[in-house]
């Protein structure tokens, strides 16, 4: 994960995007310890996205499950909650 992050063009597209190495990295740890990923509003403002892995019978990723819902909807905190 590391080497690709290096080598990507990493830049903020919103002021909540998580771009820098170090909370990157932080943020795939905690991803991995709850199975989810989330972004709120890191792409687009007011975009609240929530995202999980499907895995194949030998537990390698095949697919992924992308919900987004606009901030105007919901909260973040919400979202997440009803997503679990």
């Amino acid at each position: 994960m590391r080497a690709i992050l290096e080598r990507s063009d990493r830049r903020p597209l919103t002021p909540a995007t998580t771009w820098q190495l170090p909370a990157l990295l932080e943020k795939l740890d905690l991803s991995a310890r709850c199975g989810y990923a989330h972004a709120f509003e890191e792409i687009f403002a007011g975009d609240i996205s929530l995202a999980t892995a499907v895995m194949d019978a030998n537990g390698t990723p095949t697919a992924v499950i992308r919900i987004c819902v606009s901030k105007l909807r919901c909260s973040a905190e919400e979202a997440e909650r009803r997503s679990l």
